[in-house]
């Protein structure tokens, strides 16, 4: 199906919105944004063709960083569990077969504790996040768990508060 558009043209075109200040509706000129006292220089008239998309727009990936978990703990504390309530229909709405790629699910430690048994603990804490998601509704074939244990701070491990802030799982969207 093809349009036509009319765009009347200020003197002034660098300045923001000018160029567009009046559009063609039916017979008349209608103001699109306030253009002030421009004089006209030029009518521009284009066809335009609206063309129906084929394919659906790709969802902006979200990410999530679901902190609160308890020094040394995997479980889920009721912040993390109204968080993934909050965002199960959104990871549903994206999967587009049982074995999409939907979620990804990154476990984090603090840096207290040898690296072998911090990623064995981000792991835990991804799975549980998972486990939660899966009796939500989340199709498990959607979700992927990794583990980074402490190689990816979110904050320094040198306060209380900053070893806190890294206790997380990092939920992304795709």
């Amino acid at each position: 199906m093809a349009m036509t558009s009319t765009t009347v043209l200020a003197a002034d075109a660098d300045t923001p919105a000018v160029g567009e200040c009046w559009k063609a509706t039916g017979a008349a000129f209608t103001p699109s944004v306030p253009c002030g006292t421009v004089p006209v220089v030029e009518v521009v008239e284009v066809e335009v063709e609206v063309v129906a998309m084929t394919e659906p727009v790709a969802a902006i990936p979200l990410t999530v960083e679901l902190g609160g978990f308890a020094f040394d703990s995997a479980f889920l504390t009721p912040e993390i569990e109204n968080s993934l309530n909050s965002i199960v229909a959104e990871i549903n709405s994206r999967a587009t077969s049982d074995t999409a790629e939907v979620a990804v699910l990154v476990g984090h430690t603090d840096s207290i504790g040898p690296d072998e048994y911090n990623m064995t603990l981000s792991m835990d804490r991804a799975n549980a996040v998972q486990g939660y998601l899966v009796a939500a509704g989340v199709n498990a074939g959607n979700i992927v768990v990794a583990a980074d244990g402490a190689d990816a701070p979110v904050a320094t491990n040198d306060t209380d508060g900053g070893r806190a802030e890294n206790r997380r799982v990092t939920l992304i969207v795709k």
